[in-house]
């Protein structure tokens, strides 16, 4: 029997939680769900540049769970990039933390070359609307 999962530390909760290809109706596309742990460990590698074991221990995990979690990201976020696929930010066994309380950060994760057009999306009526 496998050992319970450990609840993963995140410092920073998105404020936008959904990514779309510009010029694609929502209803049109399939999805890839990145979990809050995930993205967080994509923002302390790839944006922080931490090294893999200063990440793992920010996040309260192991260096080759971390390894595991950065590379099943990166794999989503590619496959939502090459395939016009909707990424959705949710769920993960993880807290918020940071400092002495919750936290929300300022970084914000941009992808060179891409226009990436967050969106909101009214859960009641369907209607959505473009951040700038």
């Amino acid at each position: 029997m496998p050992r319970p999962r450990r609840c993963r530390r995140v410092g920073f909760e998105p404020d936008v939680c959904l990514f779309k290809p510009v010029g694609r109706r929502i209803f049109e596309l399939k999805e890839s769900i990145l979990t809050l742990d995930e993205f967080e460990a994509v923002r302390l590698k790839d944006l922080r540049r931490m090294d893999q074991e200063e990440a793992a221990k920010s996040m309260g995990i192991s260096q080759p769970t971390f390894n595991r979690v950065l590379n099943s990201a990166r794999g989503k976020i590619s496959d939502a990039l090459v395939n016009c696929k909707l990424i959705r930010i949710e769920g993960g066994d993880y807290k918020i933390v940071g400092g002495l309380g919750v936290v929300k950060g300022e970084d914000s994760l941009s992808l060179s070359g891409f226009k990436i057009t967050p969106q909101i999306i009214n859960a009641q009526n369907g209607n959505k609307a473009t951040l700038r």
